[in-house]
C-alpha cells in the first residue's frame, strides 16, 4: 500500500524528508509517520514482510551510527537495533534479497564488512542474513572481482547471483550462490561499466545495461558495435545477437 523512496533530497511529496521517505501506492501523498534522517545518499532498497533495509552512502541514521546499511521493522517503521552489519569503504549501490528471502546479498564499492566486532575481506559483494544481519560464511575468490572495484547491481535466481561491475575491469560475472563458496561461472569483459543488471521473467536472458560502447567502435558483440545496453545467456554469459539495441 506504500512506495519507499530513496535517495538524495531534502523533501519528499511537499514534507521535509531526510533522503528516505513513503508513499501512498494509491495517490502519491506522503505516508505520515515514517520520517527517518538518513545522513547520506540511500542508493538501494530491499523488503520482506518484516523488514525494509537501505543501503547507500550514509554513516548515521536517526543519529545512531549505520555503516551505508540500516533496516527498520515492518509495519511500525522502527529502526531495527538487531540489523547492523556496516560495510568498510565505499558505499552500498544493491541490494538482493536470496532466494526463499533467508539472505540478503549486498554490493557495492567496499572491500570488507563487518558485524559485531568482525571485520572480513568482502570484495565488493557479500551475503548477510536478513534476520539479524550476521555476516554469511559465502564468499567469491579472492581476485575474482578485484580491489578497487564497485559492484553496482545484482540479480540473484535460484542457486545463482549475477551481477554488472566496474571501476577497476568492466565486465558482468555470474556466481554459485549458495553455500560457502561464491565459485565464479563466467565473465564477460565490456570497455565500460555495467551498472545495471536484470533477469528476463522466465530467467532465460540477463540484460546488462552501462557505459560500455557508448563511443565509436568502443565494444563488439556478434560484428555488431555495443551501444550501452547488451543481453547474455544466464548459463554462460555468451552475449545473444537477436536483441543489441543502438542507443545513442
Amino acid at each position: 500500500d506504500r512506495v519507499v523512496v530513496g535517495g538524495s533530497f531534502d523533501s519528499l511529496a511537499g514534507s521535509p524528508a531526510a533522503n528516505l521517505g513513503a508513499v501512498s501506492a494509491q495517490d502519491g501523498d506522503r505516508v505520515a509517520g515514517f520520517a527517518p534522517q538518513v545522513a547520506g545518499r540511500v542508493y538501494a532498497l530491499e523488503a520482506t514482510t518484516e523488514l525494509l533495509y537501505a543501503g547507500g552512502a550514509f554513516g548515521k541514521v536517526d543519529g545512531r551510527s549505520r555503516s551505508k546499511l540500516a533496516a527498520w521493522s515492518l509495519p511500525s517503521g522502527e529502526l531495527s537495533r538487531d540489523w547492523r552489519p556496516r560495510a568498510v569503504g565505499g558505499a552500498v549501490r544493491d541490494l538482493e534479497l536470496a532466494r526463499r528471502g533467508r539472505a540478503i546479498f549486498v554490493a557495492g564499492a567496499f572491500p570488507q564488512m563487518a558485524q559485531g566486532g568482525t571485520t572480513s575481506w568482502r570484495e565488493s559483494v557479500t551475503k548477510v542474513d536478513a534476520t539479524d544481519g550476521s555476516l554469511a560464511r559465502w564468499h567469491t575468490e579472492p581476485g575474482r572481482i578485484g580491489v578497487p572495484q564497485t559492484a553496482w547491481s545484482v540479480a540473484a535466481r535460484g542457486r545463482r547471483l549475477h551481477g554488472g561491475f566496474g571501476r577497476g575491469p568492466n565486465f558482468a560475472a555470474s556466481f554459485v550462490g549458495v553455500g560457502d563458496d561464491g565459485t565464479r561461472i563466467w565473465r564477460y569483459a565490456v570497455p565500460g561499466n555495467v551498472q545495471t543488471v536484470e533477469l528476463s521473467p522466465d530467467g532465460s536472458r540477463l540484460f546488462l545495461g552501462g557505459h560500455f560502447g557508448l563511443g565509436a567502435g568502443d565494444g563488439r558483440a556478434c560484428g555488431e558495435d555495443l551501444r550501452g545496453l547488451v543481453s547474455v545467456d544466464p548459463a554462460t554469459g555468451e552475449p545473444f545477437c537477436d536483441w543489441i539495441p543502438q542507443l545513442a
